[in-house]
């Protein structure tokens, strides 16, 4: 399911003594969104994916945007939240990226009934904007990837794992300009970990081997 902005006017945001002032506007509601679907044909050996539900940090699993002000504090936003819980966008938007690469045949649900070659974990352990900087704003995103094979196919436990961290220079203090580069900031991290799992993959075709 994709979800859509149903805003794009923000709230202007302005540092002020060290704390985050906000006007007293409507509140706006913003999203993760997945990619465009792509058409692009199969690989051969195209893997079927098992996708399990995002994680969030407990921190910021809530609908609420999340600023840092300082050390150690975050200051949540009253009138800039997500369309949904930031955990479902997330798992939806990873899902959309898995399908449209030409490796992956399926992307299906932990329980389906239909055999798996691989599974797929995320975590999001940092969705939030910097605002301690007085001059420098920025979105931050960081994904962790667990990838491992289905219990009886291969011997092992994981066998892919790696941390995505991004950080993007805001142009404006704006909800609208955070979850814009949010939404790149995701874009690149899949992009990353797409060509990391498809080397990955090749490179030691043996740990998963897609089945027939």
């Amino acid at each position: 399911m994709k979800w859509s902005s149903v805003a794009y006017l923000a709230p202007v945001l302005a540092l002020t003594s060290g704390c985050l002032s906000k006007p007293a506007l409507v509140p706006q509601v913003y999203s993760i969104d997945s990619p465009p679907e792509r058409t692009a044909s199969r690989l051969p050996d195209a893997r079927v994916i098992s996708l399990r539900d995002v994680e969030v940090a407990p921190q910021f699993d809530h609908k609420d945007l999340l600023y840092r002000t300082g050390d150690h504090r975050l200051e949540s936003d009253p009138l800039a939240k997500f369309a949904a819980p930031p955990g479902a966008m997330l798992t939806d938007s990873i899902r959309a990226y898995l399908l449209n690469a030409s490796f992956v045949r399926d992307v299906v649900s932990p329980g389906d009934d239909a055999p798996v070659d691989l599974l797929v974990e995320a975590r999001a352990t940092e969705l939030s904007a910097d605002f301690t900087a007085a001059g420098e704003a920025a979105a931050l995103v960081t994904l962790d990837f667990v990838v491992s094979s289905p219990r009886g196919s291969a011997p092992g436990g994981s066998v892919f794992r790696k941390q995505y961290a991004r950080r993007v220079r805001l142009s404006r203090r704006t909800a609208g300009a955070l979850v814009d580069a949010w939404n790149l900031e995701v874009a690149d991290i899949m992009h990353g970990f797409l060509s990391d799992l498809e080397a990955f993959l090749t490179t030691a075709p043996a740990v998963a081997q897609p089945r027939q």
